[in-house]
């Protein structure tokens, strides 16, 4: 379970923060209290994530459509 849980924490870490790069620019042009909430919420979703992975969700695979 060690093992399992220390690639999560890697997976979720690197999307999440992959993703943060992708929206810092949006977020540093609201208003402070708003851009605060918005890193906020994506911090919680990230442990989520996590959460939910250490229950044992998979993604679907991929079809060929």
């Amino acid at each position: 379970m060690r093992h399992l849980s220390g690639k999560l924490v890697e997976d979720v870490s690197a999307a999440s923060a992959a993703y943060l790069w992708n929206i810092l620019p949006e977020i540093a042009k609201l208003p402070s209290v708003e851009g605060f909430e918005r890193l906020c919420e994506h911090f919680r979703t990230a442990f989520l994530a996590y959460f939910d992975g250490l229950e044992g969700w998979r993604l679907p695979e991929f079809s060929d459509n």
